[in-house]
């Protein structure tokens, strides 16, 4: 059983970062696409989305830091029948780039934090359209990736 989360405790222990970052760059810094094969016009496909996000930060000696925000994605698309291979794989990773100007150096649970909650929240949007995009440009049918809830 995959281990609960409280997502309200972390957007608290992300408030000190985020009350002193602003966001100032998206980048997609890694993608792997592959159509394994074409399903069947008939086909149903179900989508299985993994994001792995992690956070990093670098302070100037006038505690104004660059702060990394590193997310990755797996989606995996496979149909219901008994074809176990996947019809399609994305695999994306988005960097978010935040000026942050903490009042002291932030811990590594803050940071992962921050990387869980407001790091997430500004880098997926970009991931969706993306992912959407790719798989549209697959000949696959619409993949409309539903909203980030947490």
């Amino acid at each position: 059983m995959a281990k609960e989360i409280d997502h309200a405790a972390l957007r608290v222990r992300a408030g000190a970062i985020a009350g002193t970052s602003n966001l100032f760059d998206v980048r997609l810094a890694q993608s792997n696409v592959g159509l394994n094969r074409v399903p069947a016009p008939t086909a149903q496909l179900n989508v299985d989305v993994e994001m792995s996000p992690s956070a990093s930060i670098s302070l100037d000696d006038d505690e104004a830091g660059l702060l990394l925000v590193n997310v990755e994605f797996h989606v995996r698309i496979a149909d219901t029948g008994e074809n176990a291979e996947p019809v399609a794989e994305v695999e994306c990773a988005f960097v978010a780039a935040f000026e942050s100007h903490p009042d002291s150096e932030p811990s590594g649970d803050e940071l992962e934090a921050f990387a869980e909650t407001t790091g997430l929240f500004a880098v997926y949007p970009y991931a969706r359209e993306y992912i959407s995009d790719v798989t549209r440009r697959m000949g696959l049918p619409a993949l409309v990736l539903d909203l980030l809830k947490r």
